[in-house]
């Protein structure tokens, strides 16, 4: 297992053994390495968990952030990796996983309006990922 996934996976464990500042810790990590190297799938994942981190942090508004480069953003340096919606990525998985958490970031800051749109689009894309099975 190289250095990144090995980031992102204990990073994924530390938040569901609520070790905040270790999570914080490890994905900061992992996204300086994924952005050195153009690891542009982890990358994403990496972003996510960034959310997943500010949410349990309290910072709504880093969360939203975070899902919101996982989807559009360049990565910053000279390495080309691109938003899960980008035509050079189109990562549907991680399409899905940061609409989702825009939708909660959405309903924890109130606007349930947006969080349902958000909701409905995870549903149609989770319809295309199963057909994909």
């Amino acid at each position: 297992m190289t250095h990144y996934t090995r980031y992102l996976t204990s990073a994924w464990l530390a938040l569901a053994e609520k070790d905040i500042s270790r999570a914080n810790s490890l994905v900061r990590d992992g996204l300086s390495e994924a952005e050195e190297w153009g690891y542009g799938i982890y990358w994403i994942d990496l972003k996510i968990a960034q959310g997943r981190v500010n949410l349990a942090l309290g910072d709504r508004s880093a969360a939203t952030k975070s899902a919101d480069q996982a989807l559009n953003q360049q990565a910053r340096n000279d390495q080309a990796v691109f938003g899960a919606r980008s035509s050079e990525c189109g990562y549907l998985w991680g399409q899905a996983d940061a609409l989702e958490l825009l939708a909660e970031s959405s309903a924890l800051q109130g606007d349930r309006e947006r969080a349902n749109q958000l909701r409905r689009e995870v549903q149609g894309m989770s319809k295309i990922l199963q057909a994909q099975d």
